[in-house]
């Protein structure tokens, strides 16, 4: 990918683990409000303590 001057698709980088799925633009907007919510109530202590290996692995300092 990084080598080509093209994206892919978005049925190719679904195909490829790249993204979750797909869906149609008049899908857009409730689909990402759907999985907004899902992360407003779920466990923010687990998120944030996920942060400092992300930011390791990333080779951020936190």
């Amino acid at each position: 990918m990084a080598l080509t001057p093209r994206p892919p698709s978005a049925e190719q980088a679904r195909d490829w683990g790249l993204i979750a799925g797909v869906v149609d633009d008049e899908a857009a907007v409730p689909q990402a409000r759907a999985i907004a919510e899902q992360l407003a109530v779920g466990p923010t202590t687990g998120l944030r303590r996920g942060q400092p290996a992300d930011a390791y692995r990333l080779g951020r300092v936190v």
